[in-house]
């Protein structure tokens, strides 16, 4: 039986994305939030399961609406669990441009770590 999404044991995700870019002068590349255009989101996850289909749908949903824009070679979508004044990262998915079609395409499989972060949430009590 699901538990409310008050519980520890069903953190409220928060996805966030992020974009692998030049500073203003050019110098210096460094992941920045793709915020505003893509602002975070929040979903309530029950499982290890919902939250690599969460990731991966966010990570597809970004790929499409970044596709058209050159500049943006490399992106990730993070999740982390939002538990009072906590926040633990879940797991993240990275993608990048394929050098032979111009596609944004994941660049590995998604690093979940829904496990070790709820016995890091329950000892928050």
């Amino acid at each position: 039986m699901a538990t409310s999404p008050t519980d520890w044991n069903t953190p409220t995700v928060l996805i966030r994305t992020e974009v692998y870019l030049h500073d203003e002068e050019g110098d210096h590349w460094a992941w920045r939030t793709a915020a505003p255009l893509l602002p975070d989101a929040q979903e309530y996850v029950y499982s290890e399961e919902e939250l690599d289909r969460t990731i991966n749908v966010y990570g597809q949903l970004v790929a499409r609406i970044f596709q058209r824009t050159e500049r943006v070679q490399r992106f990730r979508v993070r999740a982390h669990a939002a538990h009072h004044d906590h926040r633990h990262l879940l797991g993240v998915f990275e993608w990048q441009r394929s050098e032979e079609t111009g596609r944004l395409i994941p660049a590995q499989e998604p690093t979940i770590l829904w496990t070790e972060t709820k016995k890091v949430l329950a000892s928050c009590g």
